[in-house]
């Protein structure tokens, strides 16, 4: 049995059409799933952005001094937002143990954004920091990019 050229160009059309057909139909589901990928990551945003503007409110509370965000206003002495309080009393509110609460809100706020199996191995409460440089702080934003967030399985 032979094909001819009129029967072979109508497979080949029949092929192409059935194998776009299917690469709609997986393209289409591809889509899908990003774009229910991606209200899920923009819910765990919005979770975490509420857990941290809480902790943040909490963290002004203990601290009036620190400041939360730029363009607040210090304490009643007139601090200024970013300035570092006295050596003594910073080296004191750094040794203080964080308070329970703030271990409870931090530990929620990783479970809510990177899943149920995430352990709190430890925390140390960290004053802002004076005079550090660009440098620095670039190489912490390195090194901290650098981890695997992925939780374990």
């Amino acid at each position: 049995m032979t094909v001819g050229w009129e029967e072979a160009a109508v497979i080949v059309g029949v092929v192409a059409a059935v194998s776009s057909a299917l690469c709609l139909v997986a393209l289409l589901r591809f889509q899908r799933a990003v774009a229910e990928r991606q209200r899920d990551l923009d819910n765990q945003v919005s979770t975490l952005d509420d857990a941290v503007r809480t902790m943040e409110a909490f963290l002004s509370e203990l601290h009036p001094s620190w400041g939360t965000a730029a363009g607040e206003e210090g304490d009643a002495e007139g601090a200024a937002v970013g300035e570092v309080p006295a050596e003594e009393s910073l080296a004191t509110e750094m040794e203080a143990q964080v308070a329970p609460e703030l271990q409870a809100a931090i530990a929620a706020a990783a479970a809510v954004s990177l899943g149920t199996d995430v352990h709190l191995r430890s925390l140390k409460l960290v004053g802002p920091r004076a005079g550090v440089s660009a440098w620095t702080q670039q190489g912490r934003v390195l090194v901290q990019s650098s981890h695997n967030l992925q939780s374990r399985r």
